[in-house]
C-alpha cells in the first residue's frame, strides 16, 4: 500500500482528523520542498521521534538513492509529524539525526532542548533522510573488509563523491548510471580518464543553482560532460521541489500518531509493539536505548545466536518488576519506568545468565519456540541471585520441555506467566507496595503447578504424543534434552535420522523384500522422534545417505548415541524392528526426568499396536 492511501484510509477512519475534503484539513497537510530546504531544518526544527529505528542503510542502498534522484526516479513520500514542544520531554522523546555515522558509535543523540515552538518529527522515510544528510553535509566511517579490528586503518572516514563524467550511458550489465561512491581524500584524488571525483558537500555549497556556472569555472571545469553532470546535480540538490514529497500530519495524541505509523510501517520491516512503545522508555531514561541495543546484541551473539529484540527485553523487565507484562503505554508510566531503570544491572545480568544457560542445554534461536518460556527461568534467577546454578539443571531442562512440548504460551500468554510466577512466590505489602519473594531455593517444575493452574502437568497422553512428534524444533529440543551431559558450547549441531530418510521409501524397502504394507509403516515412522539423532554439523553433512549400519560401523563416537538399543539388527530391513525398541528407550528416559510412572506394560511392544501406524500418529 502507498503512502498516500495509507493516509487517506486513516483519514477516512477518523472523522476527528479529517473530514470532508482530507487534502484540506488543517490536520492533514500536503507538500513539497527543495532537497537545500530540507536538509537545512534538519536538527533545528526536524528531528526523529524515538519510535524510529538507528541507521540500517548501507552504503550501497545510500548511492543508489542519489543515482534514483539523478535520473527522476521518485523516492517515495516522506510523512512528517507537526508537534508543539511546550512539555514535550514529559510525554515524548526525539532524536538528532546522525551526520557523521561510525560503525563504532551508531547511535542518535537525545535531543535535550528545542529552540522552536514547534517541530516536525519524520514518521516515514527516516533511513532516506538520512542517507541525504550524510551524503550531502556528512560522512561515514565504518569496519574496512579484511583488515583486523585493532588495526590503526581498520576505520576510515569517508566522504560521498560523485563521478561528473558518469552517466552518459547506462553501465553494462549494471543498472547504476550516475556513479556515487564513499571514498577517502586520497581515494577521490586517484582520478583516472573514466573517473573525476567531485565532493557532493560542495556543489550542495553553491547554495544557489543560479551560481553554479561561476562555481564551475572558478574549479576549472570546461569538460562539457562534466559540466552538464554537475549542473544537473546542483538543480536536484538547491532547485528541484519535485524530490522531497510530504505529508505532514497534526496530532495531540499519542494513540493517532502510532497509529499510523503503524500502518506506514506495514507496508515495510513492520516495528513490533514493543519498537513503538520502547519510546516511552526512552522519553524518561536518556542512556535506554544504547542499553538495550548492547544488552539484545550480547545475548543474540551468545552460543548459536538467538533473535531477541526489544519487545522481548521490554516483557522481561515487566515481568521481573512484578508488573502486569501487557505492552501497553499504562504499563510504562513514570514509576514502572523508574524501576526499570534502578534494578536494570541486575536485570541484564539475570538476562544474560538465563540465556547462558539455554545455550548451554543446547537452545539457539532455531529451536527456542518460545521465548516467553524463559521468563519464568529469568525470574528465579533475578530473585534468587544465586552463583551456582547446576543443581538447578535438571528441572530447568525439564520445565522448559514440557513448556514447549506442550505449547502453554501460545495463547493467553500473560494469564499463564503471571499465574506462574505468583506459585513461586509469596508476597507481603510493605510501605504501601507489594513485595514478592520466592517460597523456594530450588528450581522444580512441581513448584509451578497447582490444582487451578496445571499447565505444566505432564500427562501420559502427553508423553506418548512427544514420542510420535515428527522431525521439529520441539523433537530437537526433547533430544538434547534427554542427554543431560549435552551442551553445545561452540559447535553446530543437526538433527539427523538414524536410518536415512531415503531409504525408507516403499519402493526402496520392498525391493529389500518388505510387504508393501510394512513398507508403508516404515515411511510413516521414519521422520518421528525415535529415528532422529543429533550430530555434529559437519559428521552429520558426512553421513547424508548411508545406510545406518554402514555409518555406524565407522562411526567412532558410537557411545555418543542416545538410547541406542543393542539387541537389535541395524539393517534397513529390519527398521520396524530398530523403531520399536528405541522408542521404548526414549519413554523410558523421558519418565525418569519428568518423574512419571514406569509403564506397568509396554504397550507398544503388543503386536496389535504396533502394527497399526495410527498409533504412532
Amino acid at each position: 500500500m502507498f503512502l498516500h492511501d495509507i493516509i487517506m484510509a486513516y483519514a477516512i477512519d477518523n472523522d476527528n482528523v479529517i473530514k470532508d475534503n482530507a487534502m484540506e484539513k488543517k490536520n492533514l497537510k500536503i507538500g513539497k520542498s527543495t532537497i537545500y530546504e530540507t536538509l537545512s531544518t534538519i536538527n533545528t526544527t526536524m528531528f526523529l521521534p524515538a519510535i524510529q529505528r538507528k541507521l540500517v542503510w548501507s552504503n550501497d542502498q545510500i548511492t543508489r538513492l542519489f543515482d534514483s534522484i539523478m535520473r527522476d526516479y521518485p523516492i517515495g513520500t516522506f510523512l512528517y509529524w507537526r508537534i508543539n514542544t511546550e512539555n514535550i520531554f514529559e510525554k515524548y522523546s526525539f532524536y538528532d539525526f546522525i551526520k557523521n555515522y561510525d560503525d563504532r558509535q551508531p547511535y542518535n543523540e537525545v535531543c535535550k532542548s528545542f529552540n522552536e515552538k514547534e517541530i516536525l518529527g519524520v514518521l516515514d522515510g527516516q533511513q532516506r533522510m538520512s542517507a541525504l544528510y550524510i551524503g550531502i553535509k556528512g560522512s561515514i566511517t565504518r569496519k574496512q573488509k579484511y583488515v583486523r579490528q585493532d588495526s590503526t586503518n581498520a576505520y576510515e572516514k569517508t566522504e560521498l563523491y560523485f563521478n561528473a563524467l558518469s552517466g552518459q550511458t547506462p553501465n553494462e550489465g549494471k543498472d547504476i548510471q550516475y556513479e556515487f561512491k564513499f571514498l577517502t581524500e586520497k581515494e577521490a584524488e586517484e582520478s583516472n580518464g573514466q573517473t573525476l571525483w567531485v565532493k557532493v558537500s560542495d556543489i550542495y555549497s553553491i547554495e544557489s543553482f543560479s551560481k553554479t556556472n561561476s562555481w564551475l569555472r572558478k574549479k576549472g571545469y570546461t569538460n562539457p560532460i562534466v559540466e552538464e553532470n554537475i549542473s544537473l546535480l546542483a538543480t536536484k540538490l538547491l532547485a528541484d521541489d519535485n524530490i522531497i514529497n510530504y505529508f505532514e500530519i497534526s496530532s495531540k495524541t499519542m494513540d493517532e500518531v502510532l497509529d499510523i505509523f503503524i500502518r506506514v510501517n506495514s507496508g515495510g520491516k513492520e516495528l513490533s509493539k514493543g519498537d513503538l512503545l520502547f519510546s516511552t522508555i526512552v522519553s524518561q531514561w536518556d542512556n535506554a536505548r544504547k542499553k538495550f541495543d548492547e544488552l539484545i546484541k550480547e545475548l543474540n551473539d551468545m552460543g548459536q545466536g538467538f533473535n531477541f529484540g526489544t519487545e522481548e527485553i521490554i516483557t522481561t523487565c515487566l515481568y521481573l518488576m512484578d508488573l502486569q507484562t501487557t505492552l501497553k503505554v499504562a504499563n510504562l508510566n513514570s514509576e514502572n519506568i523508574d524501576k526499570i531503570k534502578n534494578s536494570w544491572e541486575d536485570i541484564q545480568n539475570s538476562l544474560i545468565l538465563t540465556v547462558k544457560l539455554l545455550s548451554d542445554f543446547g537452545y539457539c534461536k532455531d529451536n527456542l519456540t518460545s521465548k516467553n518460556a524463559i521468563l519464568p527461568l529469568t525470574y528465579y534467577v533475578f530473585k534468587s541471585k544465586k552463583q551456582d546454578y547446576s543443581s538447578d539443571y535438571s528441572e530447568m531442562r525439564k520445565y522448559l520441555l514440557i513448556a514447549q512440548a506442550k505449547s502453554i504460551f501460545h495463547a493467553s500468554s500473560d494469564q499463564v506467566l503471571n499465574h506462574l510466577r505468583s506459585l513461586l512466590t509469596n508476597s507481603y505489602e510493605q510501605n504501601n507496595q507489594t513485595i514478592r519473594e520466592l517460597k523456594h531455593r530450588d528450581f522444580k517444575v512441581e513448584y509451578m503447578i497447582s490444582a487451578d493452574h496445571d499447565y505444566l502437568l505432564f500427562t501420559e497422553d502427553d508423553l506418548q504424543d512427544v514420542l510420535d512428534r515428527k522431525k521439529s524444533d520441539i523433537t530437537f529440543t526433547i533430544l538434547t534434552i534427554l542427554d543431560q551431559n549435552f551442551l553445545f558450547g561452540e559447535k553446530a549441531f543437526h538433527q539427523d535420522h538414524c536410518h536415512p530418510r531415503s531409504l525408507l521409501a516403499v519402493e526402496s524397502l520392498t525391493n529389500l523384500g518388505l510387504s508393501k504394507e510394512d513398507a508403508e509403516r516404515c515411511e510413516d515412522l521414519r521422520d518421528r522422534l525415535p529415528n532422529l539423532q543429533i550430530l555434529e554439523g559437519r559428521k552429520n553433512g558426512r553421513k547424508y545417505n548411508e545406510s545406518f549400519i554402514s555409518w555406524y560401523n565407522n562411526y567412532t563416537q558410537k557411545d555418543s548415541i542416545l538410547c541406542l538399543p543393542t539387541n537389535v539388527s541395524f539393517e534397513t530391513k529390519d527398521f520396524l524392528n530398530f523403531y520399536k525398541e528405541r522408542r521404548n528407550l526414549l519413554e523410558s528416559k523421558l519418565r525418569e526426568l519428568l518423574d512419571l510412572p514406569k509403564a506397568v506394560e509396554n504397550i507398544h511392544e503388543g503386536s496389535n499396536a504396533f502394527t497399526d501406524p495410527l498409533s504412532f500418529s
